[in-house]
């Protein structure tokens, strides 16, 4: 029996699987404990916060990972809103990288819960290489060896901290074809009131 291989540089050259894409928890928050699982940590570089709950998801040389935004409301008063996440891109290959955005979901815990319950898909208003603004654009190109900062905007979302609810910006891109999804927890402050 001939096999016939079009296409291929060689007949005899050994198939090598493509890698599937694996999503992490966050490497760089602090592991939680019996206590507490939420935690953040403050990110000078780029004024964005770091949580337990955010992700980190690789295919092939690309590591992007959830970054979220720090909303704060008053003890009482209305729900802070949430209409966007960011994502940190790392792209290792020789070649520059185009990520597509393709969804997002808004996603809640409570009792100090990961925020993994989807309570609703996101209307996407597009995305942008920080510090650009997001105008609808559903494609960024990172340059080859480097890094940067994707802003991707939706349409806003309560998010009121009764008691650690927790709160995240689950977003789906695609790398070479291949989906993934991170997720970006974000901090919710509630703050008291002034007493006269």
């Amino acid at each position: 029996m001939l096999l016939l291989c079009i296409g291929c540089a060689s007949t005899d050259a050994p198939s090598r699987p493509v890698p599937s894409p694996r999503v992490e928890p966050e490497a760089s928050a602090p592991r939680a404990n019996a206590a507490s699982e939420h935690h953040e940590v403050h990110d000078e570089r780029d004024d964005r916060t770091r949580v337990a709950g955010s992700t980190v998801g690789v295919v092939e040389g690309v590591r992007i990972q959830g970054r979220g935004e720090l909303a704060i409301h008053t003890h009482g008063g209305d729900a802070a809103q949430i209409a966007g996440a960011s994502f940190e891109v790392v792209n290792e290959r020789e070649v520059p990288v185009t990520i597509e955005l393709v969804g997002a979901r808004w996603l809640t815990g409570v009792s100090c819960e990961p925020p993994r319950e989807e309570r609703a898909p996101l209307k996407l208003a597009g995305m942008a290489l920080r510090p650009g603004l997001v105008e609808g654009a559903t494609t960024v190109e990172i340059p080859a060896r480097s890094t940067g900062t994707i802003g991707v905007g939706h349409e806003a979302r309560e998010a009121y901290q009764g008691w650690c609810e927790r709160f995240a910006t689950a977003v789906t891109f695609a790398v070479g074809g291949q989906r993934i999804e991170v997720i970006a927890e974000h901090e919710v402050q509630r703050e008291e009131p002034l007493r006269e």
